[in-house]
């Protein structure tokens, strides 16, 4: 994963979220990942904590945020895999 958030256009990017507020990627996860991705939301150990996203005008339901995943071909370090 992280030689594709690497290859993208981040100059491009950049630019769109200065002016937009957003900024549009190619696909990151393949559809087999986002499948993995969804099922995680199940275990509330994979997650610090759980926040109510209307709350904060962000949309509706929840949004927990992640601890630590344990994926063999992610690097949380920051560095490169």
């Amino acid at each position: 994963m992280s030689t594709v958030v690497e290859g993208l256009d981040w100059t491009w990017m950049t630019e769109d979220l200065n002016a937009l507020g957003c900024a549009l990627t190619s696909p990151i996860l393949t559809p087999e990942q986002c499948v993995e991705f969804v099922s995680m939301f199940e275990h509330d150990e994979l997650f610090r904590s759980t926040i109510d996203i209307a709350r904060y005008r962000f949309g509706n339901g929840p949004m927990q945020v992640v601890v630590g995943l344990n994926a063999p071909d992610v690097d949380h370090t920051g560095g490169s895999s």
